[in-house]
Parts: C-alpha cells; structure tokens; sequence
C-alpha cells in the first residue's frame, strides 16, 4: 500500500482518493438539490418564509465554503485549489441560470453572488490552513 506524507502523519494512498470521492458526491448532491423543484417545496411546506429564505441563503454559503476550503485540507495547493475555485465559480453561475427554467426555482444574481462569496471565504480559509500546516511543518 502506498504512504502519502500529509501534514506530518503517514496515510495510506487510498485515503485522499475516498476524501475526494465524497467531496464529488457532496457537489452531485448539491447540484441535484439546487436543479430540482423539492426542496423548495420542502422548505416553504416546513418552514415559514424568512427561515426558509435564511436556511436558503446559509446553505448557498455554506455548502460553497465547504467545497472551496476541503481541496487546501487535502494538501491539493495553489494550482488545484485555484482550478478548483474556478470550477465551482462556474458551477455557481450555471445552476443558478439553469434554475430559470425549473418549476418553482429562480435563477437570481443574489444566489450566485451569495455562493461567490462562500467560495471567495472558503479559499481563504483553507489557503490560511495550508499556510499555517506548512509553517508548523518548517
């Protein structure tokens, strides 16, 4: 089995490979979630309209932060993580232009400005990891 060095601790190679695996299937399930109409039915069924528009809005930032910070916790680096931002800015636009067209979703500049900004956050706090794992190693 191979051994990767990854902030000081040995582990095995398959590991990375299975922390990336499930970070794709977090971006297949969110993208799943924001190109169907149920989940809006879900929220305006459960929830009154200002929580569902704060639970709307948080995960857009949330669930983009997460996605930008993880790929700097896998030691990925600039290049990856910067492609990886780039891809999920895209990704971003794209659902929310896509969601014009589904029942019950609008696709709004808000949203996608909201999930910019869980992206621009989530870089800079995985980039802010990365650097003080590389200091502590030296």
């Amino acid at each position: 089995m191979e051994i990767h060095e990854s902030a000081g601790k040995s582990q095995p190679g398959w590991r990375p490979w299975l922390a990336w695996a499930c970070w794709a299937g977090l971006l297949i399930i969110w993208t799943i979630g924001l190109l169907r109409p149920e989940p809006v039915q879900a929220a305006n069924r459960y929830f009154s309209p200002w929580a569902a528009f704060f639970l709307a809005k948080g995960l857009h930032l949330g669930i983009y932060f997460f996605l930008a910070a993880i790929p700097w916790f896998l030691h990925s680096g600039h290049k990856a993580a910067g492609l990886l931002i780039t891809f999920l800015a895209v990704h971003a636009w794209a659902t929310e232009y896509l969601q014009q067209w589904i029942r019950f979703r609008t696709g709004s500049l808000t949203d996608a400005g909201i999930d910019w900004a869980g992206i621009l956050l989530g870089y800079l706090a995985g980039q802010w990891f990365f650097a003080r794992s590389r200091r502590a190693k030296a």
